[in-house]
């Protein structure tokens, strides 16, 4: 629609001409133009962009996860991000808030076109829901719709404490779909099983948490799953909620054709929390990976709690990272920033004597 264009146009042109006076915004790391971000939501690549969505309030910066939505940025080369309306409001059935999430893209049994589905939580803990996009044919996917039969997942009766954060969903070999979700107290993540993304099955618990990460401390909130590039070997992170950290650890994923039961994840490395496996040493919360089909690669974004004063804004999103598994140690990995961010640097500095 012409004049949505217009309009999108115009809170960009202002809200950047506002940014380009702030001298604490950082304009390569993807951020709101203002008001307050936290979790990364549901990267991916669709025709040609990037898309990157995470937590936002749209009212004010100083009310960390209240009213919270999803803001939406896209980019052509994960160094230039172009701001989008916001693509998720709370709806009647999210109970206050369109809590973290993932982003599957699946191809079309009935067209074979590649369609995204967002699956997020809701702010209340009990289900998990789903928003497709309004028009296939834009490559920004600017509007989303919600189905009417969601939610896709509700709380297991089994399970008490905390239940958000789905990953995206993989299938396995069987060509049953999967995911996990933060969950519980105890559990640490919930496995859930479907065979069409629709109708979903509770597996049961999936890795659970060691002596290290006791009972009643929390859960494992934003977990993430994924093969390491390059091995047979898989990555599964999990953020400490008490803490505030990331952690990964890297195994054997042993898939179980039993829609009953959860699948297995064998430690080839020291388990979450133990020894030094941080994703990163700093402010650093609630990280998400999306495989690269454009370089084959698994980039890492996670979320930077960061306000200056004097601002109007709060949080900015990491500058992307590749995972990898170190070469001299299969178990273990490595986070760097893109190549790409060379193209940003303008000149060099010689130092001839460093003390």
């Amino acid at each position: 629609d012409f004049r949505l264009l217009a309009v999108m146009r115009l809170a960009s042109l202002l809200g950047a001409s506002a940014a380009a006076a702030d001298s604490f915004y950082t304009h390569f790391h993807p951020q709101p133009l203002k008001n307050w971000q936290n979790d990364p939501n549901g990267p991916m690549y669709f025709k040609g962009y990037y898309h990157l969505f995470f937590q936002y309030n749209p009212t004010t910066w100083d009310c960390p996860f209240c009213n919270i939505h999803w803001y939406h940025m896209v980019s052509e080369d994960l160094l230039h991000w172009e701001h989008l309306p916001i693509a998720l409001s709370p709806a009647k059935t999210d109970c206050g808030g369109v809590y973290s999430g993932s982003a599957t893209v699946v191809k079309n049994a009935t067209t074979g076109e590649d369609t995204p589905i967002l699956s997020y939580s809701v702010a209340c803990g009990d289900a998990v829901a789903y928003a497709v996009p309004a028009n296939l044919s834009d490559p920004k996917l600017v509007e989303w719709t919600r189905p009417e039969y969601n939610p896709v997942i509700k709380v297991p009766a089994a399970v008490t404490g905390g239940f958000r954060d789905p990953t995206s969903a993989w299938q396995g070999a069987d060509k049953v779909w999967r995911l996990i979700t933060a969950c519980g107290d105890g559990e640490g993540t919930c496995q859930f099983k479907s065979p069409d993304l629709l109708n979903w099955t509770y597996a049961g618990a999936f890795h659970k948490p060691g002596t290290i990460y006791p009972k009643g401390e929390g859960i494992w909130e934003c977990p993430d799953f994924y093969r390491v590039p390059g091995s047979d070997s898989y990555v599964f992170k999990a953020s400490n909620e008490s803490t505030r950290t990331d952690w990964w650890a890297v195994g054997k994923y042993v898939e179980v054709n039993d829609s009953s039961k959860a699948d297995l994840f064998e430690l080839e490395s020291a388990d979450i929390q133990e020894g030094a496996q941080r994703v990163d040493f700093g402010t650093f919360y609630a990280s998400k990976t999306f495989h690269d089909p454009v370089h084959d690669r698994q980039i890492l974004i996670g979320w930077i709690n960061y306000h200056c004063n004097g601002t109007d804004w709060a949080g900015i999103q990491s500058f992307p990272r590749v995972v990898s598994a170190d070469p001299g140690n299969a178990s273990r990995l490595m986070f760097e920033p893109i190549a790409e961010i060379a193209q940003l640097r303008n000149g060099s500095v010689p130092v001839e004597a460093v003390v």
